[in-house]
């Protein structure tokens, strides 16, 4: 049986990749032909024709002119070859080639001939079809190496069938289902997966993979419904380490970061192991595993005309690497198939990975990894993936002279993001506020500052923390306050600004009434003036240390007074500021006296 959509994988995991066949026309492959030698009088106007003169020195200005009647200029000279490159226009090409070469001392004038790179351009019948492979210039990687039968590529998926295009290639593997040595491929999935990436070429049969004679390890964890266990994932990816294989390919996943597949991709990884997975089907920036698995070569789609991603391609520059072609043809045992989905990408990365261990076995994981990585197109994905969309040529080119060590980080393209909170209340002394900031690979400086004076600077701070600072700098009362950030590529992000309110200064107050010494009989008027720049709360009146009555606010207040008892009474009265600052004022003291009663008679 077929399957052309597969859903689920057990646990709440699902298989990525699906496909649909699409008939109809393909634009034909056109070709780039050699210019027109040049010597040949007439072209378009405008047009420049270049003549390589070579003798015993360069010729200079002056000679160029004499011979070309002052039409030609020269463009670049070779002195160790006692070359010049002279543009003349080519209407006087012809007369021009023949007079330099009549200068003394010329040993030789001809036209500038064109080379082009000696591409690869398979026979495969389904070839016009393959623009996937074109976009990212396979032909030009295939003129350095189509793949070494050395190299292994173990697809754990739902097995594989040896399809023609995989005739002699595809070695014993095992199926982890039903607990046997025959991988037979009921899903099409890993077939079609395995083509993708291994596919012959120029074999004028069929259509072509990534790496033409890489050998293909089926590891059978998924069944006829393109479902599987964990455990048996985890299960394939330690017996291909132990067979031999030198990529795994996982076009499957789900949202759930199974420990025991974490555990069976660390085993990949210390035994030098290329592991790519597919990102996921679902359009959105969520995490799917293994791919979002550090360590993993994580691959989404694009498309192969604009180079953009799929709308249903998964995406996220911390976790997501690079794109590939998502939709890809494969000819199976049921015909012409364009296979699409993340499951589709995958395998061609994996393709490339195994063509260059093929181009230098010696490269160590990592080092196949950064030349995957750092060959990356970066746009039109910027922001999306981490590197960018992959570049076949250039990797092949790369890998060579990739030094060993970690796989360097992505461009860091995307700036940070900060927000600042500041508690309720005044702040004493030392103030206080929590920056949140996160980036795409980390923040470098965190820096505070209040009414636009720095206050506190913390490099490579922690995700959120609490910053402290000085307030004694600042008057009392509220001031805005802005946390900025900055990562290692130089953005600069700054927060929605808050307000702080600082209080160092304690409450003021004058007590004007009553004058100290003054005799009082009966009552008397207490009056206030109390201030203070964050507000006063109230104000409390103490007589012989009872309060005796208050008022809020600042400013003046007053109240008046009874004396209860004969003698001296000592008036002060107590504020206390918004911020709960208390401050007395000056004191008085006055004789006071009760009135006497007068008897009734």
């Amino acid at each position: 049986m077929r399957l052309r959509r597969v859903v689920g994988l057990v646990g709440a995991t699902a298989l990525i990749g699906t496909g649909a066949f699409v008939p109809g026309p393909v634009a034909a492959q056109t070709a780039s032909n050699d210019a027109a030698a040049a010597g040949t009088s007439g072209g378009p106007a405008g047009a420049t024709v270049s003549i390589v003169v070579t003798g015993d020195a360069p010729l200079d200005q002056a000679q160029v002119d004499l011979a070309t009647g002052g039409v030609g200029r020269i463009r670049r000279t070779v002195p160790a070859l006692g070359a010049t490159v002279v543009d003349v226009p080519a209407s006087s090409s012809a007369r021009a080639l023949h007079r330099l070469d009549a200068v003394h001392g010329v040993d030789s004038a001809t036209p500038d001939h064109t080379v082009k790179a000696f591409d690869i351009t398979p026979n495969d019948p389904a070839w016009s079809y393959q623009d996937s492979l074109r976009s990212v210039h396979a032909p030009a990687a295939w003129s350095t190496s189509t793949g070494s039968s050395s190299v292994v590529i173990a697809m754990v998926d739902s097995g594989v069938n040896e399809a023609a295009d995989l005739a002699g290639r595809v070695l014993p593997g095992h199926d982890f289902v039903n607990n046997d040595n025959d991988p037979t491929d009921d899903a099409g999935h890993g077939t079609d997966a395995a083509l993708v990436a291994a596919a012959a070429g120029n074999d004028a049969a069929g259509a072509a993979g990534m790496c033409w004679s890489c050998k293909i390890l089926p590891v059978k964890v998924l069944d006829s419904d393109g479902t599987g266990a964990m455990s048996d994932v985890a299960a394939g990816i330690v017996w291909a380490v132990d067979h031999g294989a030198d990529v795994i390919n996982l076009s499957l996943g789900g949202t759930y970061d199974d420990p025991v597949v974490a555990d069976a991709l660390a085993y990949a990884h210390r035994a030098d192991i290329v592991v790519v997975a597919s990102a996921g089907n679902d359009g959105t920036a969520e995490r799917n595993y293994p791919a979002a698995v550090p360590g993993v070569l994580s691959v989404t789609g694009s498309t192969t005309d604009t180079r953009t991603l799929y709308s249903w391609a998964q995406r996220g520059p911390t976790w997501v690497d690079v794109a590939a072609p998502g939709c890809n043809y494969v000819v199976d045992d049921e015909g012409l198939y364009r296979f699409c989905g993340t499951s589709s990408a995958a395998p061609l990365v994996a393709g490339l990975a195994g063509l260059l261990r093929s181009v230098r076995p010696s490269a160590s994981r990592e080092m196949v990894m950064s030349a995957i990585d750092t060959s990356a197109d970066f746009p039109p994905t910027t922001g999306l993936v981490g590197y960018g969309i992959i570049d076949a040529a250039r990797a092949v080119a790369a890998i060579p002279t990739i030094a060993p060590g970690p796989v360097p980080l992505p461009p860091d393209v995307t700036p940070p993001t900060v927000s600042l909170e500041v508690g309720d209340g005044y702040y004493q002394g030392v103030g206080t506020v929590h920056v949140t900031s996160a980036d795409d690979q980390s923040v470098a400086v965190a820096e505070v500052f209040v009414d636009g004076q720095q206050v506190a600077t913390i490099a490579a701070p922690a995700s959120s923390q609490a910053i402290t600072f000085d307030t004694t700098g600042f008057g009392d009362g509220t001031h805005e306050v802005v946390a900025d950030v900055n990562d290692a590529a130089g953005h600069r992000v700054a927060s929605a600004p808050a307000t702080i309110r600082i209080d160092n200064v304690n409450p003021v107050g004058i007590l004007t009434s009553p004058s100290w010494g003054a005799k009082v009989s009966g009552s008397f008027v207490a009056r206030v003036y109390v201030t203070d720049p964050s507000g006063i709360m109230g104000t409390f009146l103490v007589a012989n240390d009872q309060v005796v009555g208050g008022f809020i606010g600042a400013g003046w207040g007053q109240a008046t007074v009874p004396v209860t008892r004969t003698g001296l009474v000592r008036v002060v009265a107590i504020t206390v500021d918004n911020a709960g600052h208390i401050s007395g004022t000056n004191s008085a003291v006055i004789a006071g006296s009760v009135p006497k009663r007068r008897s009734r008679r």
